[in-house]
């Protein structure tokens, strides 16, 4: 139990001479419940802002621990079964294994509350419900354990349920399992008979129940009543209704996973999750701008679809050349991907009909567009397309005539163009 921290070392203290001095049991088993309970309940130290989603950076990558102090359970048999239980009551610990990739990167960019994983999380056992989220795939990565109490469950299922989102073979191809467990040696029932109540199951599953739908593989086990367990995997079944502000949310959320990957070198993950949200708008927001106009005779959704839309096809247009930069040795690369940034440009081009908004990128936003798109068409080394690059870079210019980089692109087009007998007016 090494990975838990310590909150107040003069606290604690005060409270071990208390438990540990021989009259210690004189005290009404309530009070010592009250006592167990300040020590060991995972109390919120780090509590995220209530929007989960907020622009992320490199500075919000790290993980969030609770504060427990399981070491009062050594002080005898009697303080560790009189502590075990009202710790395991008062946290309802959740063990959660999944060997989905990425699932891991996804909890510690999204800040997700936990007391421990990897091996500290592997042998725990004290808590009162196994999820298990599987692939046998080609989603299968490394096994990943974490232990986190019932009150973040809702956290942790709702990053799932972004997942679910994200990855189109996910609802497919990934199983969820839900197992209650004993935590005890003895029969439960023994210990307290309003442990583990119908209420308490009821609350277990009532975060999967909220935020995941339409996984087609979900499993409830163990000592849940047949009639919970029917209704709550009914739920996760079904398929969801994805409002305007779901799907916002989502795409909101790919863009800045995509962004993390982009500044920290990772090209295929920021490739990937802006290439999903792009795929989730295509099948999901049309018909979902349409409803929302109908409904509310304004454009305010179809706006916003449509900017993020623009602005992650310009991101796609960037990580297209840093693709090709990187890997400039590699022509015939170069000029595959010098066809995807030219794709990618043409897409957010036509964004702004494809929802029949209004809105209109900023003349910033053609700038670095276009110098995007002159970028990779130089790279890329196709004489066919020098007038295309020289209408875009000189447009960025025009727009942005101190930004060093276009400048630079500028000059590096003009000299490309004069080699093929080409001048820029």
């Amino acid at each position: 139990m090494e990975a838990f921290r310590f909150v107040s070392t003069s606290y604690l203290i005060g409270l071990d001479a208390l438990l540990m001095r021989p009259s210690q049991y004189d005290l009404p088993l309530e009070i010592r419940n009250i006592i167990y309970q300040k020590i060991l309940y995972a109390h919120h130290e780090h509590r995220e802002p209530e929007d989960m989603f907020p622009v992320l950076s490199e500075r919000r990558m790290y993980k969030i621990k609770h504060t427990i102090e399981p070491q009062i359970l050594r002080a005898s048999k009697q303080t560790f079964k009189e502590g075990k239980i009202a710790m395991v009551r008062a946290n309802l610990f959740v063990k959660f294994v999944t060997n989905v990739f990425d699932m891991q990167r996804i909890f510690h960019v999204l800040c997700i509350p936990f007391l421990v994983e990897g091996v500290a999380a592997e042998k725990f056992e004290g808590h009162v419900l196994y999820s298990e989220l599987w692939a046998d795939s080609s989603l299968a990565s490394n096994k990943f354990e974490l232990i986190l109490p019932r009150q973040d469950l809702g956290l942790l299922c709702d990053a799932i349920g972004q997942a679910t989102w994200a990855v189109p073979q996910f609802k497919d191809d990934v199983q969820l399992s839900v197992t209650l467990v004993n935590p005890f040696d003895k029969d439960i029932t023994s210990i307290e008979s309003n442990f583990l109540s119908m209420k308490i199951k009821e609350s277990l599953l009532a975060p999967y129940r909220k935020h995941l739908k339409g996984l087609k593989r979900f499993e409830v086990e163990g000592g849940f009543p047949g009639k919970l367990k029917r209704a709550a995997i009914a739920d996760v079944k079904r398929n969801p209704h994805n409002t305007p502000a779901d799907i916002m949310k989502f795409l909101r959320t790919q863009k800045e996973i995509g962004v993390e990957h982009f500044r920290q070198g990772n090209l295929d993950g920021a490739g990937e999750a802006w290439t999903n949200a792009c795929q989730q708008i295509l099948t999901v927001a049309p018909d979902a701008a349409r409803a929302e106009l109908q409904r509310s005779r304004g454009s305010e959704f179809a706006d916003q679809v449509t900017e993020i839309y623009f602005l992650l096809c310009s991101n796609l247009v960037a990580n297209c050349v840093a693709i090709m930069r990187k890997n400039i040795f590699n022509r015939q690369l170069v000029q595959d991907y010098g066809a995807c940034a030219s794709k990618n440009m043409g897409e957010a081009m036509y964004a702004l009909s494809m929802f029949g908004s209004t809105w209109q990128p900023s003349p910033q936003h053609m700038a670095k567009l276009g110098y995007r798109g002159a970028v990779a068409s130089r790279i890329a080394g196709n004489p066919d397309n020098i007038e295309v690059a020289i209408i875009a870079i000189s447009m960025a210019h025009q727009t942005l005539p101190a930004d060093p980089d276009i400048a630079k692109e500028y000059g590096a087009i003009v000299k490309w163009a004069r080699s093929y007998g080409k001048d820029i007016d």
